[in-house]
């Protein structure tokens, strides 16, 4: 017999321990039963298996086998492919000797209750394309050996008690398309080029753990990545604006880290983007307007930051069940649909108005400007003459008499008559320094419409001609 498959039939009970006498076996499925008892001795039938010599797959996850793994399983058939254990009681340590088992290309152990350190002897499986060891109790670093395995795809770490800093080494592991250490006690920052070197990652999942330091900007490399989750760490800085051109990219969950700064603008690219939370951070500034307009976002979050302004009314914004906008912070958040109660946003009911208005007002202030450049020209042009009159009045009075003996005006003279109308001068000025001052420091100006800004320069327009005039006139 060389198939020996029971999968996911209701099966109960112990399996023999005489499974060895099958010597030309090449497939064991026992995987989706209620095989075990969740006891020791539940496995004791691996070590029979030695004697099948040609075993390719063990497949006996999803079952209730407890105990121990057996030392024995270092001998299993050296041309061992597939082994998945997952799903089980199995209590203990990884055995050192699984790493002689060098044709292995996957390794299920996941959802079980091993303990204890993952070995060095790990990398001696560079055939591995599949690792998962999730949901158990392993502890201690992440070995470095790790990054001899550099054909593989998927890698779930998540679930244990691991801790340190992610090994550098794991960036030769050029090939993984998931990589999931989420639910451990890593801490400190992520090495440097680690991210980028995971060109055709799809899920990266390094959820509640402790990381530290800002989040690498080189993320952006990875343009394939579908899911991001990095919720529940320590992260500093802004959110990378580098995010917006992973364009493939469907969830993105950055809640509960200390993300400062504005929501990158260029998030509105991410047209594929159906969830999105950036709760629990320290963000600020307005919500971009451009979220309204993703197409298949359909999960939002923005709760418990300080972010301020106006809140859109389309797409996600519709409808409560579809987002979040509350908590504590946000407090200066304003409009939105009725639901959600929030005070009007008077400054935007405002720039409303005055958008329908701007064309006629345009058009009435250049009329305006023009007239009164019109009104200034004739005022200048009328002071020029008569003080042109006045000045060939003088010279019609001056006797044609030989200028021997007159009596010319001194300097000291001419300087006080120009003093006696330096008054009248200051006192004009003063008006019109003391107009603008009031222009200028008027709080209404800073925030001034197109119109109102119109109208201040006419009126610095006129009250210089005015006072081009006056000088003129004197």
């Amino acid at each position: 017999m060389k198939v020996f498959d029971i999968y996911s039939n209701g099966f109960s009970g112990i399996v023999p321990d005489n499974m060895g006498n099958l010597q030309n076996l090449e497939m064991l499925l026992l995987n989706y039963n209620h095989l075990g008892s969740g006891k020791a001795g539940d496995l004791d039938f691996l070590s029979s298996l030695t004697n099948c010599s040609v075993l390719k797959t063990l497949a006996i996850h999803v079952n209730r086998f407890g105990g121990v793994l057996p030392e024995t399983i270092a001998n299993l058939s050296t041309q061992l492919d597939l082994l998945y254990l997952g799903g089980n009681q199995i209590s203990g340590s990884i055995p050192e000797g699984i790493g002689n088992l060098v044709k292995l290309t996957s390794i299920h152990l996941g959802e079980n209750f091993l303990t204890g350190n993952v070995l060095s002897s790990i990398g001696k499986l560079q055939n591995l394309g599949r690792f998962d060891l999730s949901i158990n109790g392993l502890s201690g670093t992440i070995p470095s050996s790790i990054g001899n395995l550099s054909l593989l795809s998927y890698l779930y770490l998540n679930g244990n008690k691991f801790e340190g800093r992610i090994p550098e080494t794991l960036r030769i592991c050029k090939n993984l398309q998931i990589l999931d250490l989420s639910k451990n006690n890593l801490n400190d920052s992520i090495p440097d080029q680690l991210i980028a070197a995971f060109e055709g990652l799809i899920t990266l999942n390094l959820s509640y753990n402790s990381f530290t330091g800002l989040f690498p900007s080189d993320i952006g490399n990875l343009k394939n990545l579908v899911e991001l989750y990095v919720d529940n760490n320590h992260f500093l800085g802004e959110i990378p604006s580098v995010l917006g051109e992973i364009t493939e990219l469907r969830i993105l969950h950055m809640q509960g880290n200390n993300f400062e700064g504005s929501i990158p603008q260029s998030f509105s690219l991410l047209r594929a983007l159906e969830s999105l939370d950036l709760s629990t951070n320290n963000l600020s500034g307005r919500i971009p307007s451009e979220l309204q307009k993703l197409p298949f976002l359909v999960s939002l979050n923005l709760s418990f930051n300080h972010l301020e302004g106006e809140v859109p009314q389309e797409g996600v914004f519709k409808n409560t069940s579809g987002f979040s906008i509350m908590g504590k912070g946000n407090t200066n958040l304003c409009g939105g649909i009725p639901e959600l109660e929030l005070p009007k946003c008077f400054n935007q009911e405002a720039k409303k108005k005055g958008k329908a208005l701007s064309t006629k007002v345009i058009v009435i202030m250049t009329l305006c400007i023009s007239v009164a450049s019109i009104l200034l020209l004739l005022l200048v042009f009328i002071c020029w003459r008569r003080r042109w009159g006045r000045e060939e009045s003088r010279k019609e009075a001056i006797p044609a008499a030989p200028l021997l003996g007159r009596k010319f005006q001194s300097w000291q003279d001419t300087g006080k008559a120009v003093d006696d109308e330096k008054p009248k001068l200051i006192t004009v000025k003063a008006v019109l320094d003391d107009a603008e001052d009031k222009q200028i420091t008027n709080p209404s100006v800073k925030d001034c419409s197109l119109s109102s800004k119109m109208l201040f320069m006419m009126q610095r327009t006129f009250l210089a001609g005015v006072y081009f005039c006056a000088l003129c006139c004197l």
